[in-house]
């Protein structure tokens, strides 16, 4: 059975559909999150925040106060194709790492999406950065 989002990433270029898959990675997303993980695989002609705001619009997306998150479903999808760029999602997993260790604690849900200071969060992070050990250990 065909879901909506298949049809979606069906019709979109590769680099869109890989795009969003990368937002798929946190479990839920700022503004300024999906910006930073816009810049791993930038659209040519589409600046990030337009491509971010357009993406905000699709019914995928549901909003939770100041941050926002996938759909179980297009989550699950996106996330499928995510995988099949190990690279990218390993950066994208060391981007989030990286905000839990420079971001100060008062960024959390307005800047920085707030799972990401939560044990279960930064272990989440940890294994897909392929730092199994320490994901292990927290």
């Amino acid at each position: 059975m065909t879901t909506s989002i298949q049809n979606l990433l069906d019709g979109l270029p590769p680099a869109a559909s890989n795009l969003m898959a990368l937002l798929s990675i946190p479990e839920s997303l700022t503004d300024d999150v999906a910006l930073r993980l816009y810049a791993l695989a930038p659209l040519e002609k589409i600046d990030g925040g337009q491509f971010i705001q357009i993406f905000r619009q699709l019914s995928y997306i549901q909003p939770r106060n100041s941050e926002w998150s996938l759909t179980p479903l297009a989550r699950e999808a996106l996330l499928s194709i995510a995988q099949k760029s190990p690279p990218l999602v390993r950066r994208a997993h060391e981007i989030m790492l990286d905000l839990v260790k420079t971001a100060p604690p008062e960024a959390a849900g307005d800047v920085i999406p707030n799972y990401i200071y939560t044990l279960a969060g930064k272990a989440y992070h940890q294994a897909g950065a392929g730092k199994t050990d320490d994901a292990l250990s927290t």
